[in-house]
């Protein structure tokens, strides 16, 4: 299937489920762009980013890839799928508020640089982030 053919079935999907281009950008938390580039057969939406469009829309991932019948995934796929997008939403989530967190600590020694913020906190922020996602600097990352 050709990005141009996607795109027509994106189409058709956001049009039968009554979701603007706009709107579908904002629940993936994406460019609007994006998604008019997808329309318009520029490109096509990653594995998670099919993956909710799909929920969204009520499609099945199959027929964005030209399955004609208009099966039901069976019940234990289907509470799969969603378990791993709530999964994913989380660890989405999760990544933002590290994120967050790195940040803030980049502030704080920027402060505390210039004397306006007692290293103390800055120390027990980092200490706290490597208990929390249990960074050790002697491990080799997987």
């Amino acid at each position: 299937m050709t990005p141009l053919e996607f795109g027509k079935k994106i189409k058709v999907a956001l049009d039968g489920a009554a979701i603007s281009q706009v709107d579908m950008a904002a629940e993936l938390d994406i460019h609007r762009n994006t998604v008019s580039g997808w329309v318009a057969g520029k490109g096509i939406p990653d594995a998670l980013q099919l993956a909710k469009l799909a929920e969204l829309t009520q499609r099945s991932v199959a027929w964005f890839y030209g399955e004609t019948a208009q099966s039901t995934p069976p019940p234990q796929l289907e509470r799969q799928n969603k378990h791993l997008l709530e999964m994913v939403m989380e660890l989405r989530e999760e990544v933002y508020e590290l994120k967050r967190r790195i940040w803030e600590t980049g502030e704080y020694l920027k402060e505390a640089c210039n004397g306006t913020r007692d290293i103390g906190k800055l120390l027990e922020e980092v200490i706290e982030l490597r208990e929390r996602y249990k960074i050790d600097p002697h491990e080799p990352e997987s």
